[in-house]
């Protein structure tokens, strides 16, 4: 018989629709109930770009996974857990040899969280950097002054 191991759900709510009801939970129990031992839920209502000294909830779940209080983290979707992988965290769940699964079943170890925060970085390094020649142009444009109209040949 296979060995049930020690999991955690974390949730996070950002909205006041999100916080009237329990989707996420509601899909991690169903999903994970019978094959894994839920000991325990962390749930933070706050946006997933604070760190985690704003989010009571993922600091306590930090604490408890350093003092090995479980084996498995459970989380919808890895943005639910936060939008902004910081070093604190991800060396915290290393450290703590904790196993991150999402809904979906994926497995996610550190070499998943280094990648995503890199791909995260990158997108937001493309993301400032079209913004800002988006705003040159504006100002190139500005500066040359009003368009000549030109009127079709006939």
């Amino acid at each position: 018989m296979k060995q049930r191991r020690r999991v955690v759900a974390y949730v996070r709510v950002g909205n006041a629709d999100q916080l009237s009801n329990n989707r996420q939970r509601d899909e991690l129990h169903a999903k994970f109930g019978d094959t894994h031992q839920i000991v325990g839920e962390y749930r933070d209502e706050a946006n997933g770009n604070l760190g985690v000294e704003d989010r009571p909830a993922l600091k306590k779940l930090l604490k408890d996974a350093a003092k090995g209080e479980f084996d498995v983290l459970l989380c919808t979707d890895l943005a639910r857990f936060t939008r902004r992988l910081t070093p604190q965290i991800m060396m915290a769940i290393r450290e703590a040899g904790v196993m991150m699964v999402t809904a979906d079943g994926a497995e996610i170890g550190f070499a998943d969280l280094v990648a995503h925060t890199l791909l995260q970085q990158s997108a937001k390094t493309y993301s400032e950097l079209m913004s800002e020649r988006t705003k040159q142009g504006k100002r190139i444009s500005k500066a040359a002054g009003p368009k000549k109209r030109r009127t079709p040949k006939k």
